[in-house]
């Protein structure tokens, strides 16, 4: 598929074994994949890594989209990472997800607010927060 089809918007940073993304816009399943091939390429020298997604209240996906990202979870696992925080400000957005990742086998935390970040990393990565 070819990327300029893709549509959404994304920055993607590091902090320490934490991938911190930022999102918002609308995606489409091409979208999806643009965004994960960038986010796997960020922390290929990463052993193991934690994905942080922030959602923006402006963030949406096509059905398709939410498809695409289920399957991307699921492979996450292949690459090093051993979790995916996401912090939702959208209602919508939060009981979508919720239902979305019921039976993907990473873990997985859906959350209002970023507060429990350091302590799912630190769980998940089995190393100190003061590390992160």
């Amino acid at each position: 598929m070819s990327n300029n089809l893709a549509h959404g918007t994304s920055v993607i940073g590091i902090e320490g074994a934490i991938v911190k993304t930022e999102i918002a816009s609308g995606f489409n399943e091409q979208g999806i994949d643009a965004h994960f091939k960038q986010v796997l390429l960020a922390c290929e020298h990463l052993p193991h890594w934690v994905l942080y997604k922030h959602i923006d209240v402006s963030a949406l996906m096509t059905p398709d989209a939410k498809l695409r990202l289920i399957a991307w979870t699921n492979k996450l696992s292949q690459y090093g990472c051993c979790g995916v925080y996401y912090y939702v400000e959208s209602a919508i957005l939060f009981n979508v997800l919720n239902k979305a990742f019921q039976n993907v086998k990473l873990p997985i935390q859906i959350e209002s607010s970023d507060k429990n970040l350091a302590n799912f990393a630190k769980i998940h990565l089995k190393i100190p927060s003061t590390d992160l």
